[in-house]
């Protein structure tokens, strides 16, 4: 059993008690730069709903943010 695991019970299922937005990458530097009282654009793949949402997030963080429309859905990152 890994180290970090202090007690394992493979009949219980876990349930997340919440969800939380957490983008990788750029996002996440744009939005530490924010925090910090700096100035910086995320640069990022959009397409879909998922892309809708993110930068409706993205606008509501007041991140400034530059999507590159794709047809591809799955490449949106940051939800799932």
């Amino acid at each position: 059993m890994p180290p970090a695991v202090s007690h394992w019970t493979p009949d219980a299922k876990l349930r997340a008690g919440r969800t939380y937005f957490e983008p990788g990458g750029g996002i996440n530097i744009a939005r530490a730069l924010r925090r910090l009282g700096e100035r910086a654009r995320a640069l990022w793949l959009c397409s879909g709903t998922d892309g809708q949402r993110l930068g409706a997030l993205l606008d509501a963080e007041g991140i400034e943010h530059e999507p590159v429309l794709i047809a591809d859905e799955r490449a949106t990152g940051g939800l799932s």
